[in-house]
């Protein structure tokens, strides 16, 4: 049953493609008998190529997507690690983010070192990452192991500091719900592992 499934849509597309080729035949007889000119023979033998051509590439797309289809249900969905590395490459790439990260590490060595009020639009950047990180958590895409592996830190890092707080997160808490859903899960979950939670004194939760 599973051979036949497969192959009906492409047994459709071949008979498709012999109906053409015999409706573009007999157009050419009848063009050829009104014009018996050799450069219409010509061009209407072009035709028949270009349409052949075009449903074959149709059937080749038709191929690829359901090579992609069957791929899906093999791996039972989205490749985790593929999401995210890519997720990683998001980051690292995004302006703005690297933007805060960076003044945020900095922050860390020298407290003479604030964002400002010009920073607000990098700063929601930055949280709108996590939040996109929070709904793949959400609807099982991710799993929390994995996402605390790879941004625990660097999400910590911004929830605890004081200016992205007072700036941001505080201020207008009520359009950041999903960051403080992340927080509770992400500090649960390394509480329960007994691991250290960056700048905790500034946790959300006080």
């Amino acid at each position: 049953m599973k051979n036949k499934n497969i192959e009906f849509p492409v047994f459709i597309v071949f008979e498709f493609v012999s109906v053409i080729i015999i409706v573009i035949l007999l157009l050419l007889q009848v063009d050829h008998q009104a014009d018996p000119a050799p450069n219409s023979l010509i061009l209407a033998l072009f035709t028949v190529g270009a349409a052949i051509g075009g449903v074959t590439v149709a059937w080749l797309i038709y191929e690829q997507l359901k090579a992609q289809h069957d791929q899906l249900k093999l791996t039972g969905g989205f490749n985790e690690a593929q999401v995210i590395l890519q997720l990683h490459a998001d980051f690292t790439q995004n302006n703005d983010i690297r933007y805060i990260y960076e003044k945020l590490e900095e922050s860390r060595n020298d407290e003479s070192v604030h964002l400002k009020k010009e920073d607000k639009t990098k700063i929601s950047a930055y949280l709108t990452f996590f939040e996109a990180v929070y709904y793949l958590l959400n609807k099982g895409i991710l799993k929390i192991g994995p996402v605390n592996d790879l941004f625990g830190y660097r999400f910590f890092l911004a929830v605890h500091n004081e200016d992205v707080q007072k700036l941001e997160l505080i201020k207008d808490a009520g359009y950041y719900v999903d960051i403080f859903k992340l927080h509770k899960e992400l500090t649960d979950y390394r509480k329960g592992k007994g691991e250290e939670i960056l700048n905790d004194e500034h946790s959300l939760n006080k």
